[in-house]
Parts: structure tokens; sequence; C-alpha cells
């Protein structure tokens, strides 16, 4: 066995001397020529195809953590050897590992199979089988506690591909395969005249659920052109994953269930005429509470010495549905403080969750009534839509997606504003509660008591923004003014903390302001102030000015909100913070309404050629003028070969087409520049990068330098 290329089979020639001996062809993880490698030394023949950070290579032997089942005749394999615990984690998400073989041209697939013995799993696998027929799914399965199988697949001559799918799902992975290809000589001519045949189906209600009985029912007949001879007939099952045999009846079998395979024999006394069938079979499975898969695939192969027939293996297929627990949403009433001040705002948060094990599903509604003294200013929260009428603040959430168990929808704030103590009383007590059918209604209201008490000579800063105009011009830089000032009694002396977080479409350029400094993450801006001098009553800081640039109209919309807010506390929160909106409007250039719209022009398929097509439109009551350029950087496996359409001129640098027109013309409001198709090649299927059967392909449309459009597609790649 050797790096990087397939194991084969020679074969037997099967000549007049019957000159031919049985071979086994070793596919187990994390062996040299059949002896067990040690830890940490990369295996031989298994590879890693692909991992969530880009490692690739040979796989390589890892110490199996202590809980992991193990065999004496092959070790765990990982894609960096990381292994056991404990450990550096393993990155999160898919990896692929493969391993090569080949059959000779002197086997036939009755004499050779692919033999999985037993493997495991950190944390879900599926094993498939590539081969001249195409890519056959051989098993799912999970767990690392206890071992999965055996399981057998026919093999004839060719090029075939072991491959496993795996997923970790939580901190470490690793696969573990004691598989081997196994060629035995036949002893005697197959009968080809008598042809057996096997059908499955399932016979029962779907879908099913943890502990329903699964009939499925086997019939076996003879398709040949001659009666089939009287020798036994054997049906084996490999249980699906998460099942347990029950029993089975018909008429003259023997069923027997062993290490989750159920083999059945029936005498065939009589033998079986063409067109005969024995006895319907049928095997009663029962699914487990645990290990299933989103349906359960239960596979039969029918075996006679002189059978030769095509179709000896059959599968029936049933869902699982899967028990959605109860909803049971609660919630939560807070306030940022212990105690309000009279004759000032102040904010509650509530938080609405789900408590249950199931999914809640539907619009949610949360009722507030506000207590004497208190009135409602403004409500806000991702998704919830809120409106006053006198003291009862109604918000309500559409829930579009549902709530899964654990999950909260967005909190929502309130703003409200605190009357004179006279009419507050010394305390308030404010509750919300739930409008929602749930398994428990005991957690659909919540209340929260704070005293009121005055403050008396205190710092209160206030936050003004305002920006010069009403209106900003898409793709220019515009400027806004932010002034801090002590509306309170007493003096302020700590630093001054401004966060402004920008509204899309708009980035941070510069700020100015003497003893302003400022810092941008993320869309947020935050700027500080010393305030070294302190500022007492009416003072104010130096205005702060914050250059931004605005994008173009599709990214910001046909209005910006921008809002600036104090950090920190003080005695009114009401004017910690001031937000200015302003209408977007375009710039003189006539191109900023191009268009560009990207198309299939000719369907796709491995190892020929495929057309996009590229249309370029003006929908904006203005003229654009001058050269436009299109640029396609295509997808990995496609090539460029050749354009057309009237106008256009292409150059290529790696994969990037770049397409120029002169549009000598100039394009008015509604016409567009002619079609431009461009022709590429497509990889064949078994070089395409990635093994994908879908690609993106984007284009972009520029004038003057400058980006204005872009449209995406995603296709499909087929074999015809």
């Amino acid at each position: 066995m050797g790096v990087g290329g397939a194991i084969a089979l020679a074969g037997c020639l099967h000549d007049d001397d019957d000159d031919c001996s049985d071979l086994t062809l070793d596919l187990t993880t994390g062996t040299t020529n059949g002896t067990v490698d040690s830890f940490g030394t990369p295996d031989p023949d298994w590879r890693v195809v692909s991992s969530p950070d880009g490692t690739t290579g040979q796989a390589v032997s890892i110490q199996p953590v202590s809980q992991w089942a193990t065999v004496p005749t092959a070790n765990w394999i990982d894609s960096n050897g990381t292994g056991g615990w404990p450990a550096p984690s393993d990155p999160i998400g898919d990896y692929v590992y493969e391993i090569d073989f080949q059959v000779g041209d002197t086997w036939s697939e009755e004499e050779c199979e692919l033999r999985i013995h037993s493997w495991a799993v950190d944390d879900d696998a599926t094993l498939e089988l590539d081969g001249p027929g195409g890519t056959t799914t051989l098993t799912q399965g999970s767990g690392f506690a206890s071992l999965m199988g055996p399981l057998t697949e026919p093999v004839g001559p060719g090029q075939y591909t072991l491959r496993a799918r795996v997923a970790n799902n939580a901190t470490i992975t690793g696969l573990l395969i004691d598989a081997d290809v196994f060629c035995e000589c036949a002893d005697e001519p197959v009968d080809d005249s008598c042809e057996l045949s096997i059908t499955k189906e399932y016979a029962g209600e779907a879908p099913v659920a943890p502990g329903d009985t699964m009939p499925f029912e086997i019939t076996v007949c003879n398709e040949g052109d001659t009666a089939c001879q009287q020798s036994p007939v054997t049906v084996v099952d490999e249980l699906p994953t998460g099942t347990t045999f029950v029993g089975d009846t018909g008429s003259g079998w023997d069923c027997s269930e062993t290490g989750g395979t159920v083999t059945c024999e029936h005498p065939n006394s009589n033998g079986l005429a063409v067109g005969d069938c024995l006895p319907t079979l049928t095997l009663e499975l029962e699914l487990d509470d645990e290990g299933y898969q989103d349906a359960v695939r239960n596979c039969a192969t029918v075996e006679q010495g002189e059978t030769a027939a095509d179709n000896v293996t059959d599968c029936a297929s049933v869902p699982v549905s899967v028990d959605t627990g109860e909803c049971d949403l609660s919630i939560s009433k807070s306030h940022d403080g212990d105690q309000i001040t009279p004759e000032t705002a102040t904010q509650f948060e509530l938080t609405v969750c789900n408590d249950g094990d199931g999914t809640c599903e539907g619009p949610v509604t949360v009722t507030d009534s506000l207590p004497s003294g208190v009135s409602y200013d403004a409500g806000s929260g991702t998704g919830w839509t809120i409106t006053a009428n006198g003291s009862v603040v109604t918000c309500e959430h559409p829930n579009s997606n549902g709530l899964a168990a654990g999950d909260c929808l967005p909190p929502i704030t309130l703003d409200v504003d605190v009357g004179p103590i006279d009419e507050t009383g010394d305390q308030i007590v404010n509750c919300a509660s739930l409008k929602y059918e749930d398994a428990n209604t005991e957690n659909n209201r919540d209340c929260i008591t704070l005293p009121v008490q005055p403050v008396e000579d205190d710092c209160n800063l206030g936050i003004t923004k305002r920006h010069d105009g009403d209106v900003v011009t898409a793709g220019e830089n515009t400027t806004f003014e932010i002034t801090v000032c002590n509306n309170g009694d007493g003096d302020c002396t700590d630093p001054v903390t401004v966060t402004d977080t920008l509204p899309g479409g708009v980035t941070f350029v510069a700020e100015s302001g003497t003893g302003w400094s400022c810092t941008e993450n993320g869309g947020t801006l935050t700027c500080e102030h010393p305030n070294s001098n302190g500022l007492a009553f009416g003072e104010c800081l130096p205005p702060l000015l914050v250059e931004v640039a605005v994008g173009s109209i599709d990214e910001t919309g046909d209005r910006i909100t921008n809002c600036a807010r104090l950090d920190g506390t003080d005695q009114d929160p009401s004017d910690d913070s001031d937000c200015v909106s302003v209408a977007v409007v375009e710039s003189d250039n006539g191109c900023s309404g191009l268009n560009i719209e990207k198309s299939v022009g000719r369907r796709f398929r491995y190892g020929a050629q495929g057309t996009y097509e590229i249309e370029v439109c003006n929908y904006v009551e203005q003229t654009c003028n001058g050269a436009i350029e299109v640029t396609d950087t295509l997808a990995p496996g496609l090539t460029f070969v050749s354009h057309s359409g009237s106008g256009w001129s292409v150059s290529v640098a790696g994969s990037t087409v770049t397409a120029t027109h002169a549009n000598s013309g100039g394009l008015t409001a509604g016409q567009c520049l002619p079609v431009l198709t461009l022709t590429v090649a497509v990889d064949s299927a078994s070089t395409f990068p990635g093994g994908s059967d879908g690609v993106t392909n984007c284009a972009q449309v520029s004038a003057d330098g400058t980006l204005v459009d872009e449209d995406c597609i995603t296709h499909v790649i087929t074999n015809e």
C-alpha cells in the first residue's frame, strides 16, 4: 500500500488449471501493511480531503479517549494527530477522509465484497463508496463508546474510493474503521438462468416515533429463464442505527439476529419455478429512543449459490417524527438601578424566553400597565411593534421562525417619564404580562418594585447632534456636529465618552474638535474627552465634528438616521442620546443607476462548455456617458473560452474576465447595452475543485472607476 495511489487486487486468471487464490486487501485505519501504527504516525493510505481549518494530506494515528471503543487491529485517526483527551480542541465542522482501492478485471462482483467489520466515530459520520456505478451511501451513524457494523457491499472490477464524511459537533473528533476487501475464487460456475430478485417494502404507518414497531415485507422471486434448484435461500438484513429486531413472520422462514445483522433462511424444498415467489417474509423492528436519523433506511440482500441476478439487494425507508416537547414562555422585567428619580426619564427592559423543551410558534403579545405617575415615551426592540393606549403599553412580535427551547426573543426597551413624587408616591410597582397559551402560565407575569427618591444638585450631561442641511449626497463626504453640555445643578468632573453607531452604508473618515479623540470598530465610533477643567452648570465641551463617507443609495436607502449617546449614568438619562435624520439623494453622476443582471444561457455539464449572459441597463432618469466596464471572476473549475456581444471588448487575467463597452452614444433612461455572452469551459467531474455539483458566480458593473452594481447567480452542474 502506498501514499497517493490506489491499492489494487491483481485478480485471478481462472485458466484451465483453475489456478486461483483468495485475496484480502486491508483498508483499516491507522495501519501500515497490516501492522497497527504507533500514535502520531501518518496513515500511508487514508487521507484527509477537507477539514474546517483547511488541513489536508495523510490522516494521523491518534491515542483514543478513554471512553472511545477500540479494536486490536486498528487505530483511530484524525486530520492532525491532536487525538485524545486532554488535548487542544479540534475545529468544529465537517471532515472528509478517503482511501482508494482497485479490483482487477479478472475478478467478478460475485467473488469480491467490501467488508466493514466494525467502526466508530466522534461525533457523526456517513460512509460512502464511489465506484464504476456511481456513489453508494453505505451507512450513517453516531457514537464513540460502542462499535457499529458489520456491513458488506459487493464490488466488481474497477477503481473505488471509500469515503467517511465526519461531523465534529463538540470538542474533539476521530474515526475508527476495521475493513477490508475480500475476493474469493468461485468453486463452481454460476447458473445465470436462475435469477433471484428481492423486493422490500415498508408495511406500517408513517412517520414513526421512538418505541414504534416498524414492519418491513420482503419478497424473493425467480425472474430467470429456468427454475431455481432445490437449495436454501438466505436473506441478510443489516439493522439500521437506532433500531432493534423484534421478530419475524413468514411461512417456512427461520430468522436469527447477531450483532445487528438479521439472517433468515428458507429451505426452498420444492425449488422455485420461473415467475414464482417464496412466501412473504415480514421483519419487525422497533425504533430506539436515540441513535436514529431523520429516516430509517433498511436494506435486505438475498443469497443463493446458483443465483447471478443484479437486483439482489433492495431497501425501504420510513420517516421519523421528532417529539417537539412543550412550549413554555416566560417573561422577566428589569431596571438598570435600584431606584428612580421623580420628574426624570428612565428605562425598563422586558425579556421573553422559552423555558420549555419544545418550540414556541406563533405571534407573542406582551402588555405593560404603567403605574400612576409614569407615562410612556417610546419603545424599541428588534421585530417588536409597540403601541400605547393610555397607561397600557402593548408589544407584539411575529415570532416568524419560532422560538427554540432555551432561546429568547430580542429584548424590549421601554422609555418612560416619571412624574413628581406626589403622583408616583414613594415607590412604584410595574408589571408586564404575556398573552400566550403555553404549558405553564405561572411565569407569564413579572413585576418590579422601585423606590422613588429625589436627587439634588447633581451633574446632568446632555447631548445634541445636528447636520447642516436636510440632505446628504450618495458617494460624497458629509459632517455631523455633536455637542455635550451640563444641564444639571452640580458640576460634571469626570471624563466624557460619546458613542456613535453609524448607519448602514456610512463609514467613518475623521474627527475634529479640541480635546476630542475617536476610535472606530465595526461601524461604532467611540469618542473621548478628558474634561480636565470640569463643566459647570450650563457649560459645554468644544463641539465634536465627525466626518463620514456616504455610500451608494443601495447601501444607505433613501434616508439615514444617525444617533449619538453618552456613556455612563447621570441625573436625567432622557437627554443622554440624540439622533438626526437626513435624506440621501443621488449624485449628479448619471451612471449611478446602472443595473446588471446575470443569467445562465446554456445548461452547464462537466467536461463541456456553458454560457453566461450579462445585461447592463440604465434605470434612472439620467444619461450615462462614457465607457462601462463589467468584471466577472470565474469560479474555480471554470475557464474562459470566448465572448460575444456588439461593442464589447474582453481581456482576461487569471480567472478574472474584464469586458469594456465604449458606450459612445450614451445610455439614456430605460436603455440597455447589447447582451454580453461569456462562453466558459467546465472541468470534468473527476477534476472539478471540491467535487461540487454547483457554483456561484458574480459580475460587477463599474463606470468611471466606481463600482455601481453587482449580480450573482448560483446554478448546478450536471453529468448529462
